[in-house]
């Protein structure tokens, strides 16, 4: 089984309550898509968790990477690339993972069947 990290933006107030909604309508679009992996969403329980600082974001991204280093893919999704997501694609691609880029399906997931 592959271990996949699933990349999407979150952003900032009123942006990252819609994206943390949107994420989790990826996360099941993804156990469809990608039956043959284990999906991983790290970052989520830090958003949900944690206040907008720079000293949690620095510790979200540091853990957000140790995992991502342990995986075999890394799943982009959210209709664009944030600055969060760049970094950790650099990482995906520095290791050799396998990059599933579905940027360009836009913001929202197709239906879940």
């Amino acid at each position: 089984m592959k271990l996949t990290y699933l990349a999407h933006p979150v952003g900032l107030d009123i942006e990252r309550t819609l994206n943390l909604e949107r994420v989790r309508r990826w996360f099941r679009w993804a156990l469809d898509e990608y039956p043959d992996s284990a999906i991983v969403v790290p970052w989520l329980v830090y958003v949900q968790n944690l206040a907008e600082t720079p000293e949690n974001r620095t510790r979200g991204i540091r853990d957000d990477l140790a995992v991502l280093s342990r995986c075999d893919a890394i799943l982009l999704v959210g209709g664009w690339l944030s600055p969060g997501m760049g970094e950790e694609l650099d990482l995906a691609r520095r290791l050799g993972l396998e990059v599933f880029n579905r940027i360009d399906m836009g913001n929202e997931p197709p239906e879940v069947g």
